[in-house]
């Protein structure tokens, strides 16, 4: 009986240790390793924004000698064709910069007829182009310096270099071209492009009532910044300066020329 019971016992546990509990089953996550390695970082700035006066730059062709009418290097002496309205002797000079025509910005404004040192010369009869280079920092401070296309001093078209503070239209340190009828500026056309370099080379085309503003960095690529239709009878062209509210900054003219057109 005694050896009936062992048995038992002995099979019993034998039973229970012949085959080792079965682990569970255990999910394994493993991360999948990117197809390209992340970007790892530059010290290297991003590049920084350029200016560009037009969606587009227009190269222009090379005009023709017999087509520069008139041109005047301010070496020395100004052209006989010249005429100053408002003049101010003290605030204009060719010995400053020899070479160059320097002009003091002054306090005026046209359509007040109270700008100084406005320079001017007889209009082509037909279709022309003006063009100056001027160097010129107007910084924070409201002042105007480019080219002009003179009827009196209620009608004309400037174009040019100027600061304006930044409210409405006026968009700080910038090339500016305004048109003005019976004294008041007009809506259109008229443009405000940023710019931020001290010298530039301006462009007035007149051509079949149409008036058109371009800018150039180096005088060989042109940017148009404005184009349109002015009513006004262009007796006289030239240079204007004024607009100064705080302290007059110079400005240099290194030329002026006039083109003919067909």
């Amino acid at each position: 009986m005694k050896q009936s019971i062992l048995f038992s016992l002995v099979f019993l546990l034998i039973s229970g240790c012949g085959a080792a509990p079965k682990a569970p089953d255990v999910e394994i996550n493993i991360a999948e390793i990117p197809a390209t390695p992340t970007a790892l970082a530059s010290s290297t700035p991003p590049p920084t924004e350029t200016f560009a006066p037009s969606p587009s730059p227009i190269r222009t062709a090379t005009t023709e000698a017999e087509n520069v009418i008139f041109h005047d290097n301010f070496n020395g002496f100004l052209a006989e064709d010249w005429q100053w309205l408002n003049e101010d002797p003290a605030n204009w000079s060719l010995q400053t910069v020899p070479g160059s025509l320097q002009i003091n910005v002054g306090r005026g404004f046209v359509n007040l007829n109270n700008a100084a040192n406005i320079l001017l010369m007889p209009a082509p009869d037909s279709n022309f182009e003006i063009e100056t280079r001027l160097t010129f920092n107007p910084g924070n401070r409201t002042h105007f310096a480019g080219l002009l296309l003179y009827e009196s001093e209620k009608n004309f078209v400037q174009a040019g270099h100027a600061y304006c503070t930044p409210v409405n239209r006026c968009v700080g340190d910038g090339l500016y071209f305004e048109a003005y009828s019976e004294g008041d500026l007009l809506k259109e056309p008229y443009a405000a492009q940023k710019f931020n370099q001290d010298s530039v080379s301006l462009r007035l085309v007149y051509k079949d009532g149409v008036i058109t503003f371009l800018s150039s960095p180096n005088g060989i690529v042109w940017y148009r910044i404005s184009e349109g239709k002015v009513k006004l009878n262009i007796l006289q062209v030239g240079l204007v300066t004024g607009q100064n509210l705080k302290v007059a900054a110079p400005v240099l003219f290194d030329y002026f020329q006039i083109k003919s057109l067909k």
